[in-house]
C-alpha cells in the first residue's frame, strides 16, 4: 500500500493536480461504463 501511495504522489507532482484529478476520473468512468455496457447485454439475452 505505501507503493501506490507513493506512487500517487508522484504523480500528482510531476503532472499537476488537475490532470491527476482527470485521470482518475477517466479511470472510474471507464469501470462504471464496463458494468453497465454488461447489464445492458445481460438484458438482451
Amino acid at each position: 500500500m505505501e507503493y501506490i501511495d507513493s506512487t500517487w504522489i508522484e504523480v500528482v507532482s510531476n503532472v499537476g493536480f488537475p490532470i491527476f484529478l482527470s485521470m482518475y476520473l477517466m479511470l472510474r468512468t471507464e469501470k462504471k461504463l464496463d458494468a453497465l455496457i454488461a447489464a445492458v447485454q445481460s438484458l438482451q439475452k
